[in-house]
């Protein structure tokens, strides 16, 4: 009988840890994740980089890849209507960092419809006054971040995802916008999964990069990956491409964060092109991550 107890104990335990363990994957929520600054229509933007000839190597991108969701930078809302025919399935929100009468620079969410339910979205500017329209110290220009709030119809977990964009010019800006940056994350989500996307114009060894990396909230999905990172020489390109002359160096600006709990299972800074035509200035980068 002490055999019979003993062996049914030892079952409990294992049936109870398979169940836990089933438990916990289930609720694990894995994304296909992508920051991609698009560039918007730009009257200098000849041939086949203006808009026209690139919405629809964009919205194949995002379909062939099966992207559930997407931080832009440097959308317009001449784009918009591209995305409501071409990308139908999934919605998107974001506001212009130059205020509501603008329609240009603005970091959106894309996201897939039937996957996510939006909880709530918000745009605010990386400056002291995060609620209106600012920038700060030697900014060329005011600065935002976009954030959403979603449930996760797979597991029924929320989570956040974050699209920003810092500025091009201002090194002490960059500096000071990754302290607000990490400071209205951190208060956002309040220890809630999240991801982070955007074009952050600063390289690894910058001060402002360097910041974000010490903060023990936040991990590099690229640094993490479980797979060897599939990389190009620099993540702006300029629509040249693949440069053959830089292949042995690595100069990124574009970015992917996560919580510090939340798993890369890989990393790609995508080659994706048409016949030599790209879809942006910026490769896009895509990462499959599991949020904790």
């Amino acid at each position: 009988m002490k055999i019979i107890s003993f062996t049914l104990s030892i079952l409990v335990i294992f049936a109870t840890l398979f169940f836990v363990s089933c438990t916990q994957k289930e609720n694990e929520i894995k994304l296909r994740v992508c920051s991609f600054n698009l560039r918007g229509v730009m009257d200098g933007d000849k041939d086949t980089r203006h808009w026209s000839h690139r919405k629809d190597i964009v919205a194949r991108f995002i379909k062939q890849r099966d992207i559930d969701i997407v931080g832009t930078q440097e959308s317009a809302i001449k784009q918009f209507p591209a995305f409501n025919e071409l990308l139908n399935e999934y919605a998107y929100f974001g506001e212009s960092s130059l205020g509501k009468k603008d329609g240009r620079v603005i970091n959106l969410i894309v996201y897939k419809k039937s996957r996510f339910k939006l909880l709530k979205n918000e745009t605010l500017w990386l400056s002291s006054t995060p609620e209106k329209m600012s920038k700060i110290l030697d900014a060329s220009e005011p600065r935002t971040l976009t954030y959403g709030h979603f449930i996760d119809n797979k597991t029924g977990r929320d989570f956040f995802m974050f699209s920003t964009h810092f500025d091009h010019r201002g090194e002490k800006a960059r500096c000071q916008q990754a302290k607000i940056l990490v400071s209205l994350v951190e208060k956002i989500a309040n220890k809630k999964p999240f991801v982070i996307v955007g074009d952050f114009n600063a390289y690894e060894n910058s001060q402002a990069i360097n910041y974000i990396k010490s903060q023990n909230e936040f991990v590099d999905a690229r640094t993490i990956s479980k797979a060897k990172p599939i990389d190009m020489p620099h993540t702006f390109h300029a629509f040249k491409g693949y440069n053959k002359r830089a292949e042995n160096k690595f100069v990124r600006i574009d970015y992917i964060w996560l919580s510090k709990t939340s798993q890369a299972l890989n990393y790609e800074v995508s080659n994706y092109n048409e016949n030599g035509v790209y879809p942006s200035d910026h490769f896009p980068i895509v990462s499959d991550v599991v949020l904790k």
